[in-house]
Parts: structure tokens; C-alpha cells; sequence
């Protein structure tokens, strides 16, 4: 039974397994506090702003059904692979790379994303580590090999983007392997322990030097790129909220989780820019810290009969990480949205869409440890 179903059906979450790495924070009233000031600046539309789910363990999605491809399934993307057609690493190299869309952290200062995996040829060095909170950020000297990897971003000028779509400059000054996890009681807090503990969590991360106000800043984009405009994030208005709402309650990600008692809430949001509006839509449940939500889906909403709100509503996808979309722009230029999301408590994602779903094409998460509901 996903964890999910536990909450749904009253299980008690002191009895509940611990699975490591577990996918949100046990420390969830510090989670509140720092998911409020560091995503203050526009994130948390999809629920209102109110919306952290605080769990002890990642459940398992349903199969898709047999016509559909799989469901945003997880891919280990990288920030150059993301953003254009690989080129082969020397002649990337050469010519710099591209970034589009990636993920800014800010723990142990700001960093952009550069790889969402770390390579063990990569790193090279011992490990060391700062405590922000209860947070453990560990850092380890990237190998010949590992500045070779990200040789291309070295010197690169950056726009980094907030949600409203202002932007402040950066240059990457250097990278490092970067690794963050939330301790709770259950990791010693040494250099190793945290590096080995956040095997999840790893990322090649660049430096960066700051050339104006960065706060609230989420990712990303190449200075020499044209700066796309940013999705309008909105509470759908009632014909449509009450679409995506039916369209859900078909789906059988959603029947895994529900147990048809007619009590379920929802949070309906549109994602709206250039020409191409997403309709999210999100099933809250109750937990340990309150209703938050479970699952959200995703559906590209088609224009209705003379332009009206009634459209068509055609299904992209639907994934337990997210937890709120706190950004999204047209950012390859091929008229679909990628969008920014919150993958669990503290963590970023960007999602591609290709297939006809969204997929994860680069993450930025936190490791989790233990659970105190």
C-alpha cells in the first residue's frame, strides 16, 4: 500500500515503515518556514500559496494504462541535454553551452544546476559539509574528469529568472559536486556521512557570481538568449476547474488513491502564455500535518468552440512529486511550456514535454531521513 493510501485510509504514520532516502521532510514545521521565506517571492500558486506536503516516504505510481506512454517518468537529464540536441561533449565544449532552463539552488549560497547526476569519475577529494538549519549541504572538488564534463559552462553569463519573470545577471565562476539532505536525527553531522547519505540528491552545481538583486530567483537561462515571457499561474475559472476535476476523477492514478467517499478537495490552476494554456489539477488529502497534496495532473487545455472556455482537455500526465508549479515559460521555443515545479518539500524540478507527456528533465531534490508525524 502507498504511503498515500495509508493516509487516506488512516493508518497510523507512527507505525508507518521508514524508507531511506524518504521524500520529505520529518522536520516539517521547519520545512514550513523555510518553504515560506525561500519561495515567498511567487512561488506556491497552486494551492494558494498554503500547500507544503510533508511526507515519510515516496508511493509508488499505478501502471500507466497500456495505451499510454509511460507516465513523466524520470529521466537523469542533464542542463546541456536539456536544453539542446547533444552535440557530443567536445564540440559542446567548444562552443559553450546553452543553458535554457535550469534549476537555482540556494543552500550554501546560489548555485546553478550544471548535471542532475553526479558521475563517481567526477568528484575527487574529501567531502565537506555545512548545517543550515538542520539542512546538511556537502560539497565535494569536482576530478579532471568532472571539470571536464562542465568545462563549457566555465565564464558562462546567465539571467537568472524569478516567477514574475524579473531577472537579475550571473556569471559561473567554477563547480562543484553538491549533495543536501535533511538530517533529522538519523545522520552524524560529518562531511561523509552527509555526502554518503544524500545519494539521491547529487548534482554538479556551478558558482556563481551575482551581478544585481537575485533574491527569489528559480532558475537559469543563457544571457544571449531572448528572455521568454512567464506563464500567468491562475485559479481556474468554474467551467474548467470543473472539467479537469471530472477528468481526474476518471483517471486510474487517481482512483489508487481515493476511496470514492465523495469527500476529496481539490486545487484547480491554469498555466497560461503564449498562446498555450495547462490546466493542473491536484488532489489534496488529508495527512499527519494537515490536507496537502497527493497527486497532480496535467492536461493541455484545447480551445472550445468559438474560442470559449469549454474546450477539449487532453491528458500530459500525472505524478505524486509535484507539490506546487511555481513557474513556467516557453523556454526551447517550440510553443510548449516547461514548467517549474516544487518536487516535494524543498526541492526544484524542471519538466520537459515530449510524447505527448511531461517528464522530469532535471531535478535539484533533497534528501530526506526519517519521519516524526
Amino acid at each position: 500500500m502507498s504511503l498515500a493510501r495509508m493516509l487516506l485510509h488512516g493508518q497510523d504514520m507512527a507505525q508507518l515503515p521508514v524508507l531511506v532516502p524518504s521524500a520529505l521532510t520529518p522536520r516539517w514545521r521547519w520545512a514550513v518556514r523555510r518553504w515560506a521565506r525561500g519561495l515567498a517571492a511567487g512561488a506556491g500558486a497552486l494551492a494558494a500559496g498554503a500547500v507544503v506536503a510533508l511526507w515519510c516516504t515516496r508511493p509508488e505510481m499505478p501502471p500507466p494504462l497500456p495505451d499510454e506512454a509511460p507516465v513523466m517518468a524520470a529521466a537523469a537529464v542533464d542542463a546541456r541535454t536539456a536544453t539542446r540536441p547533444t552535440a557530443g561533449a567536445a564540440e559542446t565544449r567548444e562552443r559553450g553551452e546553452i543553458i535554457q532552463m535550469a534549476p537555482v539552488v540556494r543552500d550554501g549560497g546560489m548555485r546553478v544546476v550544471l548535471r542532475s547526476h553526479v558521475d563517481g569519475a567526477w568528484v575527487s577529494g574529501p567531502a565537506s559539509v555545512t548545517d543550515e538549519d538542520g539542512l546538511l549541504i556537502a560539497t565535494r572538488p569536482l576530478s579532471d574528469a568532472g571539470r571536464a564534463e562542465v568545462a563549457g559552462a566555465m565564464g558562462a553569463a546567465l539571467r537568472l529568472v524569478r516567477p514574475d519573470g524579473g531577472s537579475c545577471r550571473a556569471v559561473v565562476t567554477g563547480a562543484v559536486a553538491l549533495a543536501r539532505v535533511d538530517a533529522g536525527d538519523e545522520i552524524d553531522r560529518d562531511a561523509d556521512a552527509a555526502w554518503n547519505a544524500a545519494d539521491d540528491s547529487r548534482v554538479v552545481a556551478g558558482d556563481l557570481e551575482l551581478d544585481g538583486d537575485c533574491d527569489g530567483a528559480l532558475w537559469a537561462r543563457s544571457a544571449s538568449l531572448a528572455q521568454p515571457a512567464p506563464a500567468q499561474i491562475a485559479p481556474a475559472d468554474p467551467v474548467t476547474r470543473r472539467a479537469a476535476i471530472d477528468a481526474l476523477e476518471k483517471r486510474p492514478e487517481y482512483r489508487e488513491l481515493t476511496d470514492g467517499s465523495g469527500s476529496e478537495e481539490f486545487a484547480v490552476v491554469t498555466v497560461a502564455a503564449g498562446g498555450e494554456t495547462i490546466v493542473a489539477a491536484q488532489f489534496l488529502a488529508e495527512t499527519c500535518v494537515g490536507k496537502m497534496p497527493v497527486l497532480t495532473a496535467l492536461w493541455r487545455l484545447e480551445a472550445g468552440a468559438g474560442g470559449g472556455a469549454a474546450g477539449e482537455l487532453r491528458f500530459l500526465g500525472a505524478e505524486e512529486r509535484i507539490k506546487d508549479i511555481v513557474g513556467a515559460a516557453d523556454a526551447d521555443g517550440d510553443g510548449r511550456l516547461e514548467v517549474l515545479t516544487q518536487d516535494d518539500a524543498l526541492g526544484l524540478a524542471v519538466m520537459h514535454r515530449g510524447a505527448g507527456r511531461y517528464r522530469f528533465a532535471q531535478r535539484a531534490p533533497v534528501d530526506i531521513r526519517g519521519c516524526r508525524c
